[in-house]
C-alpha cells in the first residue's frame, strides 16, 4: 500500500512534501515514518517496505522510489510522529511500534489511535545486550543485569511497559482499549547486517544529495508529435523530468542546459539555470521553481542542428570542475537524434571518447548517462559514450520507457553500485 508505483505528477510545484504524498496513489490518509537514520522503528519500518517491494531489477526501482518519497514523510521521533497525526487538516496515518501506540492511547484515552497489522508482517524490533568495555566490573554487572532479564519476574515487567516478551506473548493490557492486538502479529523476517549497512548507505546518499547537470536536446527534431498523442517528444521528455524533480530534495543541486548550434551559436549549448541547491532563493522564488518553470518553457529550436558531442564534452567537464565529493556527480543528457554538427573541424564521436577516457577520473567520478528518444537514434554512439565515464545509455520509444529511464537514474543516484537486490 506504502509503495509508489510510478513518478508522482508534479501538481504542487515547489512542495515536495506533497508531490511525494501524491505518490502513494489510493491512500485515503497522508503518511508518516519514523526517520531511519535516528530511529531502529523507523529503519525497520524501510526494511520492511524492500522486503515487499518485489524482485530483481524492478524491485530494486520500486524500493529506490519509496526511499526517495520517504524523505518527505519522515518524523523525527515517535511523539513528533503522533503529534503530526492530530496536527494538520487531513488524515494522517503513521508507521511507528506498537508500544507508541498503546503508550499514547493510556494517556489519550479520549483521542485514540488505532493500530493497523499489515497482512504481510510487521518486523521484530530486537534490543541486545552488548558489553562495550573492556572493565571486567562493569562487564560482570552486564552478566548479571543479563541474567535477571532471563529471570521469573522479568517477563511481567517488559509486559508492563507496553513490549512483548520474545516469545511474543503481549501485556494483559493489550487490546481493543487500547488499539492494539493481543495476539503476536504476523512477522517479516529483516535481512542480514550487510543488507542493512547497504540500506543504511543509501539512506545517507539520499540525505546527502546529487549534483547534476541536465541537458536538453532543443533542435527541431524534438518538435515531432509522440504518435497517438499530442505532445512534442520535447515536451514528453521534460513533462517527466518535472515529475522526476519531485523526489529530490533541498540538498540535491541541480541545473539545466539545452543544446542545438547555430551560425552565431559559438558555444552549442545554453546556460538556463547553473547548478545550485533546489533550496536556492533567488529574489522571492527558489531553484526548484526556476527549474521547473524552465522545463515547461522549452521550445524545439528552428532552423538549427545537433551539436551532441561537443556539448557533452562542455556539460562533462563543467560538472567536473565542480565536483563534490559524497554526492552523485552526472550529466543526464536528453537527446532524439545523432550528432550533426556541419561546421569544419566538429568535435567527433572518437575524439569526444578519446576526451572522456583521458579525463574520467575515477576517484572523482563525474557519470554521463544518456537517453535516445525515438527511432533515430545512434544508440551504439551513445552507449561508447556511456562507457567512457562508467555510465549508461537507454533507448525509449514511448512516455512510459522515459519515465523508467528516470526511475534508473534514481536508482544510480542511491544506489552507486552498492544497493541490494531484493
Amino acid at each position: 500500500m506504502l509503495i509508489p508505483k510510478s513518478l508522482p505528477s508534479n501538481t504542487t510545484p515547489g512542495s515536495p512534501a506533497a508531490a511525494a504524498a501524491q505518490a502513494l496513489a489510493g491512500l485515503p490518509f497522508r503518511p508518516k515514518i519514523l526517520d531511519p537514520a535516528v530511529s531502529s522503528a523507523g529503519l525497520a519500518s524501510l526494511l520492511a517496505m524492500r522486503s515487499v517491494a518485489g524482485h530483481g531489477q524492478a524491485g530494486l526501482v520500486s524500493f529506490v522510489t519509496v526511499a526517495r518519497v520517504a524523505q518527505f514523510i519522515t518524523e523525527p521521533s515517535e511523539r513528533a510522529l503522533l503529534h503530526a497525526m492530530f496536527a494538520g487538516s487531513q488524515p494522517t496515518g503513521g508507521v511507528a511500534t506498537e508500544q507508541a501506540v498503546w503508550q499514547y492511547n493510556r494517556t489519550h484515552p479520549g483521542q485514540p489511535l488505532a493500530a493497523i497489522y499489515p497482512e504481510e508482517g510487521s518486523p521484530e524490533l530486537d534490543f541486545p545486550l552488548v558489553a562495550t568495555t573492556a572493565d571486567s566490573a562493569k562487564r560482570l554487572a552486564l552478566a548479571a543485569f543479563a541474567q535477571a532479564m532471563a529471570g521469573t519476574y522479568a517477563a511481567p515487567a517488559i509486559r508492563a511497559q507496553g513490549l512483548r516478551t520474545p516469545d511474543g506473548v503481549a501485556g494483559p493490557g493489550f487490546g481493543p482499549t487500547l488499539g492494539v492486538d493481543q495476539q503476536t502479529p504476523a512477522q517479516i523476517r529483516l535481512p542480514s547486517a550487510n543488507v542493512v549497512n547497504s540500506v543504511r548507505e543509501m539512506w545517507a546518499r539520499i540525505l546527502i544529495g546529487a549534483r547534476m547537470l541536465l541537458v536538453f536536446d532543443v533542435s527541431p527534431s524534438m518538435g515531432r508529435l509522440v504518435p497517438g498523442t499530442t505532445i512534442t517528444r520535447l515536451q514528453a521528455m521534460t513533462q517527466l523530468s518535472e515529475q522526476g524533480i519531485t523526489l529530490f530534495d533541498t540538498s540535491d543541486v541541480i541545473g539545466l542546459w539545452t543544446f542545438d548550434t547555430g551560425l552565431s551559436d559559438p558555444l552549442n549549448y545554453r546556460v538556463v539555470l547553473p547548478m545550485r541547491p533546489l533550496n536556492l532563493r533567488i529574489g522571492a522564488t527558489t531553484q526548484r521553481d526556476l527549474l521547473l518553470r524552465a522545463l515547461a518553457r522549452q521550445r524545439p529550436q528552428v532552423d538549427t542542428v545537433t551539436a551532441l558531442y561537443q556539448t557533452i564534452r562542455s556539460a562533462f567537464r563543467a560538472v567536473t570542475r565542480g565536483y563534490t565529493p559524497d554526492r552523485f556527480n552526472g550529466v543526464i543528457v536528453n537527446t532524439d537524434g545523432t550528432n550533426y554538427d556541419y561546421r569544419p573541424h566538429a568535435l567527433s564521436l572518437r575524439g569526444l571518447v578519446s576526451t572522456l577516457r583521458h579525463e574520467f577520473n575515477p576517484q572523482r567520478p563525474v557519470n554521463v548517462l544518456l537517453i535516445g528518444y525515438g527511432h533515430s537514434v545512434d544508440f551504439p554512439a551513445m552507449q561508447e559514450i556511456a562507457k567512457a565515464t562508467r555510465g549508461a545509455a537507454y533507448e525509449a520509444d514511448s512516455p512510459a520507457a522515459v519515465q523508467e529511464f528516470y526511475l534508473q537514474v534514481l536508482t544510480r543516484l542511491v544506489c552507486n553500485g552498492t544497493c541490494p537486490m531484493p
